[in-house]
């Protein structure tokens, strides 16, 4: 009689044992299937998300700021009245650099906070289910940080004529969470600030220092006979 009851208990430990292990396969390849696909979903609403914050910062700053071309540089002439240079504002373009990044920060910090739902059918990349089942939480937040910079571009803009155009670059890395999925990924947006034609010969030299005006040495790009195109 123990000898049965015995049995049973075994067969009845190894039963539950499978079972257990075929939810745990099945879970498995359930995940592998699905985490590539709710990962990139959710990089990219987070990508989203950051590009509107991004946008409201620029925006507040522009508009506020009144930018214009001669507050962040000023064309250089020789006594003839002959274009010699470009000379780059480093303090207003380092104030306006500093400015951008706290606002995007404070807009993220906002967005962190947000409760964010998508439908579980939006998870799982298909038309079908777009917008269908429960809701799940998404989560944005700073991965590591947030960095700006201002560039130079320079193109034809007629004969003899060149624009100067100096545009605005801002990369985030950032990490978007689901439950039971993490994913970090970054992108870089730009934005065009300011721009002016230089109507003449372009400049030959032109200086931009770039780099936080507290510090002794700043970073500083010198192009002597910078080659422009026509």
């Amino acid at each position: 009689m123990q000898r049965r009851k015995r049995a049973h208990r075994r067969a009845w430990l190894c039963r539950l044992l499978l079972l257990f292990g075929i939810l745990g396969v099945g879970i498995f390849l359930i995940d592998r299937q699905l985490r590539p696909v709710v990962q990139s979903f959710a990089a990219y609403q987070a990508k989203s998300y950051a590009t509107d914050v991004v946008n409201d910062a620029i925006l507040y700053y522009t508009q506020q700021e009144h930018l214009t071309y001669d507050k962040f540089s000023e064309i250089l002439y020789d006594e003839d009245h002959k274009i010699i240079g470009i000379e780059a504002n480093s303090v207003a373009i380092n104030t306006f650099k500093a400015n951008i990044v706290k606002k995007i920060n404070e807009g993220m910090a906002q967005l962190e906070m947000q409760n964010i739902q998508i439908p579980v059918g939006s998870l799982l990349g298909t038309q079908i289910l777009q917008g269908v089942g429960p809701k799940v939480n998404l989560r944005v937040q700073p991965a590591t940080y947030v960095e700006s910079e201002v560039v130079d571009q320079f193109d034809s803009a007629g004969i003899n004529q060149t624009r100067h155009q100096m545009v605005l670059k801002v990369n985030i890395s950032l990490t978007a969470v689901i439950p039971g999925y993490i994913t970090t990924t970054e992108f870089t947006t730009s934005y065009p600030l300011v721009e002016t034609v230089i109507v003449g010969a372009a400049p030959s030299q032109f200086t931009h220092v770039t780099g936080d005006e507290s510090s002794t040495i700043g970073k500083i790009n010198d192009y002597a006979n910078r080659p422009q195109q026509q």
